[in-house]
């Protein structure tokens, strides 16, 4: 085009092309613009003759306005532009562009011609878009993933200004793909209620492509009554023009795209594209379903726990699924190009294998139990069915079968269930009972001994090593408690309970049980390297003095048990009728702690104790308290033992510290809080106690006892350590009626230490007793920890205390435990 525009005479293109519209032509010098053609005046809305203005006005590009005042200065000057984009009246077009330098009216001129090339580049860009769109059918997983590259691919690849996507459902469209060229990305659309039932929805062209299934045009959004529905929205992104295009599947209508353009009447020149589009678009959706399905049966197939053969015509093996693979030992090369027979036991006659084929060829379905053989030897049993399929004079045989070997497995499995524990593979319960009544049954002369052995705090344990490292640890202990009564009947009974019945026995016997049941629970356990203390409690019953069946055997050294656990770790009792009394009152005091935490009937009480020299209230021990049914508050001292026994300590811990939390936000002094060994096992309690840290700060004090660190000194000291954090103070109680307290004065992080009252009772009378409790006020000091004597009682206690250094003085000399209401009546008079 370049050298025909060059050879050409300008007057003869003037003549020409002067009534053309599709093309412009403008003569201009370094002022203005001398001569148009009504091309020119069309395209760029020519309204006055100023060259700067007209340049302005099309936002030009920088080279296209540097050649047009090149020509108009230089002699034989000429430029050309193949593709530009321009402004005109309406819209941004591409043009083919030729500026030189002409002589006009006998002086120099610059003179362009502007040919429209917009929709050739239009087609070019529709048409690459097509050609592309079957590759993106083939590059995507799934239908979203196509059709959200496919709207990326209308933009940025055919060039159009925004295209969403919807599926019909239900007489609505939902959109599941959308964009535009803006940061909002037509997200707007997610906001359109695209209800085909309302009448202004269902006009737009969208609404109508997919009603009707032809494409339709809005060709002016500004005058188009159609798109009400969509005007606003879409005018205020400059949407002047949009097409509804359907998309089918199975012949029926799936959903649909809207393309819009910025600029009128466009889609009209393209409706032969857009059908094409519209067929390629529909081929897409209907493809990816397909290998949806496909994808779904063939992995189903493939990952199925039944096995899948298909052979051809000729029996020759074509497929096998992984189920196949792993039954049958072989490989899939192995197996491939194969016939059947390869998996032959010798267990089916030639008679069955002749019948089988027999009924397969006349296109019947044959069932049968199969018995194959391995690679590897083994046998494996089939609920096998084998269809004959015929596709287009194609014939296949699918084997589909279950593997009921497994199902025979699962048989024994449940039934060793039924008698057996899962885990330690000892008797469960039912089957303990029924082995010990067999034994009774066939031998009532003898004597025969029930040995109930319970796991101390087993919960405890098992929440620091883990549940995992748990079960093996009771796996352990299963072990070696058939070691330690080898050939007699042992049963897990439960959790954290096992049972062992001596028959024929005597009390030989029973003592030499007994005496390796305490070594073995002497010697510490270890569990992937952790090393674990446990403790124990023996319940033992005999027959035929307790009982004479089993239920009534081991209910007794139930009891037995309960009142062991009672007495304390590694405590060893056995029934007498006389513990009946005892279990009584122990059943009752449960049911009574459990009842006053339902109903929240543990209360915090607090004895100050004061300062040494001034007197005045330094801080204040919380002790527990319980109201009883009558309404009376009582001491739960006799109480606390069951309630750790019980595993009920955590729960009332989470309680009390909820009413500390109240009363520390209502003082300015110091309160301590007694913990328990069994708080150190509960991260709650720890998570709770860490939250009232972090509020309550230097304010709160935590109370521990030497005897809670011996167990678990690590797991004690690493809590203790990250509380102090915060400012939080540790007291040691009871100091010197315990262990080794030296070895946890330097162990243990520790601020006050609390003088034991059974010290403190004898400072009036035992020489000895002042000197056990000067040289712990002095080895206290020396290592800078405050101290605390309990229980000072009388005015001559108090003044040897404090003639011997103590810091801080507790008892009913200065306070009494006091309700909260009272510690705040007496903290305002002291002045605290």
């Amino acid at each position: 085009m370049q050298e025909f525009i060059s050879k050409l005479n300008i007057e003869t293109i003037i003549t020409a092309l002067n009534e053309i519209e599709e093309i412009a032509l403008i003569i201009f010098d370094n002022e203005k613009i001398i001569w148009a053609n009504s091309g020119a005046k069309k395209i760029f809305n020519l309204e006055n003759d100023s060259l700067n203005n007209f340049l302005i006005a099309h936002n030009f590009d920088n080279k296209l306005i540097e050649a047009i005042i090149k020509s108009i200065k230089q002699n034989n000057y000429e430029a050309f532009f193949e593709n530009l984009k321009i402004t005109t009246k309406n819209s941004i077009k591409n043009f083919c562009i030729c500026s030189k330098n002409i002589i006009f009216n006998n002086k120099n001129c610059g003179f362009a011609i502007f040919v429209d090339i917009t929709k050739e580049k239009k087609v070019t860009e529709i048409l690459v878009a097509i050609k592309e769109l079957l590759n993106l059918v083939l590059i995507s997983d799934t239908i979203e993933e196509m059709l959200q590259k496919l709207v990326k691919h209308i933009l940025y690849v055919a060039n159009f200004d925004a295209c969403f996507i919807v599926k019909k459902e239900d007489n609505k469209l939902i959109p599941i793909a959308f964009g535009d060229k803006s940061e909002e990305n037509l997200k707007c659309i997610l906001e359109v209620d695209f209800d085909l039932n309302n009448p202004y929805v269902a006009k737009t062209p969208i609404g109508k492509a997919c009603i009707d299934g032809n494409i339709h045009i809005n060709d002016d959004t500004e005058n188009n009554s159609d798109v009400e529905a969509l005007k606003d929205e879409m005018l205020k992104r400059g949407f002047l023009s949009s097409v509804g295009i359907p998309i089918f599947k199975d012949n029926k209508i799936w959903g649909g795209i809207c393309i819009c353009k910025k600029e009128k009447n466009f889609f009209f020149n393209y409706i032969t594209l857009l059908e094409e589009f519209k067929r390629l678009i529909s081929f897409g959706i209907e493809k990816k379903e397909k290998d949806l399905f496909m994808h779904i049966t063939s992995t189903a197939l493939e990952n199925s726990d039944m096995w899948v053969v298909i052979t051809n015509e000729k029996g020759i093996i074509e497929y096998e699924n992984k189920t196949v693979e792993k039954l049958s030992k072989y490989k899939l090369e192995e197996l491939i190009g194969k016939k059947p027979n390869i998996f032959k036991s010798g267990f089916h006659s030639e008679d069955f294998y002749k019948n089988l084929w027999d009924t397969i060829k006349k296109g019947k379905i044959f069932n049968a139990i199969l018995i194959n053989k391995a690679k590897d030897g083994t046998f494996f049993y089939l609920k096998d069915k084998i269809i004959p399929v015929n596709y287009k004079g194609i014939k296949k045989y699918i084997s589909i079968a279950i593997d009921i070997t497994k199902e025979k497995k699962l048989l024994a499995q449940i039934e060793k269930i039924k008698y057996f524990d899962i885990l330690t593979s000892l008797y469960n319960k039912e089957t303990f009972l029924e082995k010990i009544d067999e034994v009774i049954k066939t031998n009532n002369k003898n004597i025969h001994f029930s040995i109930l052995i319970d796991i101390c705090n087993f919960s405890a344990v098992n929440e620091v090593i883990g549940f995992q490292n748990g079960n093996i640890l009771l796996q352990e202990i299963s072990q070696k408690l058939k070691k330690v009564a080898p050939k007699k009947i042992i049963s897990r009974l439960d959790a954290d309970e096992f049972g062992i019945f001596l028959d024929n026995s005597n009390e030989k016997e029973l003592l030499n049980i007994i005496s390796k049941l305490k070594e073995f629970f002497e010697k510490s356990f270890v569990i992937n390297e952790k090393e674990i203390k446990l403790s124990f409690n023996i319940g033992i019953s005999s027959f035929p003095k307790d009982g004479e069946k089993a239920k009534s055997l081991l209910s007794k050294a139930s009891i037995a048990l309960n009142i062991a656990k009672q007495k304390g770790p590694n405590t060893i009792k056995t029934f007498e009728n006389y513990l009946l009394e005892d279990i009584n009152n122990y059943i009752n005091d449960i049911h009574t702690i459990k009842d006053c935490l339902e109903k929240n009937r543990f209360l915090l009480f607090f004895q100050p104790y004061v300062n040494a020299n001034t007197k005045k209230i330094r801080g204040a021990e919380s002790l527990l308290r319980m109201v009883n049914e009558q309404g009376e508050i009582i001491s739960a001292g006799k109480y606390i033992e069951i309630i750790e026994k019980n595993n009920l300590i955590n729960k009332l811990t989470i309680n009390l510290i909820e009413q500390l939390d109240y009363t520390l936000s209502k003082v300015n002094i110091k309160l301590s809080f007694n913990l328990s060994a069994n708080n150190f096992y509960s991260n709650k309690v720890k998570l709770k106690l860490i939250e009232l840290s972090n509020k309550h700060k230097e304010k709160l004090v935590l109370e521990i006892t030497e005897s809670i660190a011996i167990n678990n000194l690590e797991l004690v000291t690493e809590f203790l350590n990250d509380i102090r954090k915060n400012g939080t103070l540790i007291s040691l109680d009871d100091f010197g009626t315990g262990y080794s307290s030296l070895t946890y004065l330097e162990k243990l992080p520790i601020d006050i230490l609390k003088i034991d009252l059974s010290f403190v009772k004898k400072i009036t009378t035992s020489t000895k007793n002042r000197q056990i409790i000067k040289a712990i006020i002095e080895l206290a000091k020396a290592l800078n920890l405050k101290t605390i004597a309990e229980g000072v009682e009388e005015k001559e206690q108090f003044k040897i205390l404090k003639n011997l250094g103590i810091d801080c003085i507790q008892g009913y000399y200065f306070y009494k435990p006091l309700d909260e209401k009272t510690l705040l009546k007496v903290l305002n008079v002291s002045g605290n």
